[in-house]
């Protein structure tokens, strides 16, 4: 089982939104990042409810693979809390650990939520 305390002291460092490094990597064209962060909102609510589904089936190494996918896509955009827990989502995954999953996978799903206020309130307000 993952050691949740040292992997929550790790996350509790990162950004929810780092918005100056996905601007640094949209090389600061706004309409990039609107286009990109709108894409990325889009496709993430349906990423995470597929990883729902996994868990749901008990498949640790998809889940693994979900959390992969999740953890990629939050850092391009800067969401590093949510990119912290979608990793503690795929090693646990790729080790079979499907209880460490099951435990963080509300922490993974407010990360998500703060995240899709962070970038609404920065972005689109």
């Amino acid at each position: 089982m993952t050691n949740k305390t040292e992997t929550d002291s790790q996350v509790t460092n990162e950004p929810v939104f780092d918005y100056e490094a996905f601007s640094q990597r949209m090389m600061d064209d706004h309409d990039l990042i609107v286009t990109v962060a709108e894409a990325f909102m889009d496709d993430m609510k349906n990423q995470v409810e597929e990883l729902r589904k996994l868990v749901e089936q008990g498949d640790a190494m998809k889940m693994g693979s979900q959390g992969h996918t999740i953890k990629g896509a939050a850092a391009n955009v800067g969401g590093m809390v949510l990119s912290a827990k979608a990793k503690i989502i795929e090693k646990a995954g790729k080790a079979g650990d499907v209880d460490t999953v099951r435990q963080t996978m509300p922490d993974l799903e407010s990360a998500y939520q703060a995240l899709k206020q962070a970038i609404d309130s920065k972005l689109f307000s």
